[in-house]
């Protein structure tokens, strides 16, 4: 069979579900108490679940599709988006060390490609 990245993250989501709800029940037993959770709360989370399965079928894709020097620019890349959404969208004062941080991942994923 060729190989199918949708496939490989379905499994694994399905494989998180399992194991998510499996903690969840045995928490709820270990408390006595039956979960607060309706039907409407989990649809909620439905679209960054689809948002999140999309996204990790992109990065197989990527992965087969480029050299892994290149993508391993573009995922460290990510951990510099990251702070940048939180200070737009969260309002949140990054701090001396975090951006000391980002510089430094900045110039190291600079120095990489150089």
């Amino acid at each position: 069979y060729e190989f199918n990245p949708k496939c490989a993250v379905f499994v694994t989501e399905f494989i998180k579900l399992v194991v998510s709800l499996g903690i969840a029940g045995v928490n709820a037993l270990n408390e006595g108490e039956r979960p607060d959770v309706q039907l409407r709360d989990a649809t909620w989370l439905l679209l960054p679940a689809m948002c999140f399965t999309i996204n990790n079928i992109l990065v197989y894709q990527a992965i087969g599709k480029n050299d892994m020097a290149a993508f391993g620019v573009f995922t460290g890349t990510m951990i510099l988006w990251t702070p940048l959404i939180w200070r737009a969208f969260m309002n949140i004062e990054l701090g001396w060390t975090r951006l000391a941080g980002i510089w430094f991942i900045f110039w190291g994923l600079a120095i990489n490609r150089a």
